[in-house]
């Protein structure tokens, strides 16, 4: 499991990469705290889609901050 990912929100990363590699299927949004280089925690909304490349099973993820946006709902 990376680094950057919280060590709250690790297990729940774990298992839909797991579900991911299982079912071959687009993972749907998940929020989830991830670590800046500095250390502090940020909270993104990220997405995972498997692919081949090359002839090599791999998964594109797409991690976006959310603070701004989760400010303006609370």
């Amino acid at each position: 499991m990376p680094d950057f990912i919280h060590v709250d929100d690790r297990g729940i990363v774990q298992k839909k990469f797991l579900q991911l590699e299982e079912e071959k299927i687009n993972a749907p949004l998940l929020r989830v705290r991830c670590l800046r280089i500095d250390g502090t925690p940020v909270e993104v909304e990220m997405a995972a889609a498997p692919f081949n490349l090359h002839g090599r099973a791999a998964v594109l993820v797409i991690a976006r901050d959310i603070t701004e946006r989760k400010g303006m709902e609370d």
